[in-house]
């Protein structure tokens, strides 16, 4: 294992595309939200679960990182990579290419696990999960911290 397995794929779509004829900043959000959604369904935890236990999964903190243009009908894959996971919480990385690996952008976010009920509060993962993130971590460990994780936003001087 060299890279992350691919959790997502989709197709660049027509309502994705802005005046300047690439994917727009909402897009991205919404593809990385939608890899997401789909790494949380593979874990058990998708709309049955919240809806059986009022439990689900906020993002904390997130980053996109834009690297290059995704055009309209372009395939696209995000992965992830499981940086830290805790009883409650998950930090992952993503990276949104082409089905030939040129990278188009990154997503790096904290999310928590969350009961809704009676009011939204921080609560642990099931115990099936916890392990299943934690496993993936270690086997992912082999490759490495990404070089753009952590990256903080300002102006370079």
């Amino acid at each position: 294992m060299n890279e992350p397995a691919i959790i997502f794929r989709t197709t660049v779509a027509e309502q994705w595309i802005d005046y300047n004829n690439h994917m727009t900043e909402h897009a991205y959000s919404l593809v990385f939200g939608q890899a997401i959604d789909a790494f949380v369904r593979q874990h058990g935890i998708g709309r049955d679960y919240c809806e059986r236990t009022g439990c689900t999964v906020y993002t904390l903190t997130s980053q996109i990182n834009f690297v290059r243009e995704a055009k309209l009908g372009v395939g696209l894959e995000v992965d992830l990579l499981m940086l830290d996971a805790a009883d409650s919480v998950m930090h992952v990385f993503q990276t949104m290419h082409d089905p030939q690996r040129q990278l188009k952008a990154t997503y790096e976010a904290v999310i928590a696990h969350v009961n809704q009920r009676p009011h939204p509060k921080v609560a642990p993962f099931p115990p099936n999960v916890q392990q299943a993130f934690r496993d993936l971590q270690r086997r992912q460990a082999v490759l490495g911290r990404p070089a753009r994780a952590g990256l903080s936003v300002g102006i370079r001087r």
